[in-house]
């Protein structure tokens, strides 16, 4: 598989200052004002969320850069080329999408945009935090910057945000019937969180945090380090995280009311999750994506790690990188795509993995989401890319 990346404007080096991503100054706490303890503290949307690697912020150096070419094949079948979008600086650093006409992405310094099927807008998002992670409920978007939660419909007069009173954020998910988890990290190299999952209300700002995640054979908690989670259209959640953690959570659907009939009230039935249990990975390194399809996973992270859970066991396909892997996106088993830093692309048929040529393009990926085999959005340092035809 070959492709070119389309280039505008010719090549340049820039240093950006990026704020780091998914991490905020423990100063943003003080404003929890709601009593907090151990129990509790004051279409088909897509369902991934994920958070870079801790070193992802700060000021890049001149030679980091994205390095661009004079260029030129459009956007043709198997071709990744470059696309206008209204980010300016930085990076795009996350991609999800309901549909080929509903595509959102978060930038560098607050950015939110939306693809409408014909170009890129720019949406109002009141915030200057770079949102490290997205959600698309079925009519809502969330994002999580550090302790900051945003949530908006696609009105400018919807936006909400808050301060989560906890520590750091890693990602949202929010379940059938509109129940929301967070995962809870703490600083870079700070110990592993005791319980690093919790629901979390947005109008009273009050997390409740759940016993677990446990080892199969425990019952006794993990402490955790969660970095990135993808929810399962009608299947599992699973979170990722440092140190090769993987974590498994089964979504259930309440009993009906026993008065509610032979057919019974799912019309208000919400989701909730299960008991978590940690699935061992055989990998040490750090994993910051996910994504699944039913009980399989694939879980990608630092030193080109690539894993893959057949929903009884491990694979993991022979290296075809050394380059830090900072997102994962499928449309089915045999059409997964990963990418990552030195401009890395990769794509697995079913069978195995293979590089993407990305031109003289050496920068950061962060963000991948895909509507079909020819509409895969790819985005980082500097830039959105698209493999395959646009109007």
């Amino acid at each position: 598989m070959s492709a070119r990346f389309d280039r505008r404007g010719r090549a340049r080096r820039a240093a950006f200052g990026v704020a780091c991503l998914g991490l905020a100054s423990t100063s943003l706490l003080a404003i929890a004002a709601c009593a907090a303890s151990d129990e509790s503290e004051a279409t088909e949307p897509d369902s991934s969320a994920v958070v870079p690697r801790p070193d992802a912020g700060g000021d890049a150096p001149d030679d980091a850069a994205a390095d661009v070419d004079d260029g030129a094949a459009p956007c043709a079948p198997g071709s990744l080329c470059r696309v206008p979008t209204p980010l300016t600086t930085g990076f795009v650093t996350a991609i999800r999408g309901r549909s080929k006409s509903d595509v959102w992405a978060s930038g560098t310094g607050g950015l939110l945009m939306r693809y409408d099927g014909q170009a890129w807008t720019a949406l109002e998002s009141g915030i200057s935090d770079t949102l490290a992670s997205l959600f698309l409920a079925e009519d809502e978007t969330w994002g999580i910057s550090g302790t900051l939660v945003l949530r908006r419909r696609l009105d400018r007069e919807s936006v909400r945000t808050l301060r989560s009173p906890s520590r750091p954020l890693s990602s949202i998910t929010v379940l059938p019937g509109g129940g929301v988890y967070v995962s809870v990290i703490g600083p870079h190299n700070a110990p592993p969180v005791p319980r690093p999952v919790a629901t979390f209300d947005f109008d009273t700002r009050v997390l409740t945090y759940p016993a677990g995640p446990f080892l199969p054979w425990s019952d006794v908690g993990q402490e955790l380090a969660l970095r990135a989670s993808f929810l399962v259209p009608g299947g599992p959640l699973w979170l990722v995280g440092d140190r090769g953690t993987v974590v498994r959570y089964p979504v259930e659907l309440p009993a009906a009311p026993a008065d509610a009939g032979d057919a019974g009230d799912a019309g208000d039935a919400r989701a909730v999750l299960g008991t978590g249990n940690v699935i061992p990975a055989p990998a040490l390194q750090d994993l910051l994506a996910a994504w699944g399809d039913g009980e399989q996973l694939w879980a990608v992270g630092r030193g080109g790690t690539i894993l893959h859970y057949d929903g009884a066991g491990w694979h993991t396909p022979p290296s075809v990188t050394t380059a830090t892997l900072n997102a994962v996106f499928g449309l089915s088993p045999s059409d997964v795509w990963a990418a990552g830093d030195d401009g890395t692309a990769l794509h697995f048929d079913g069978e195995t993995w293979s590089v993407v040529d990305r031109g003289a393009y050496r920068g950061s990926l962060r963000a991948i989401w895909a509507a079909a085999k020819d509409d895969v959005w790819i985005g980082g340092e500097d830039g959105m890319f698209h493999w395959g035809v646009l109007p």
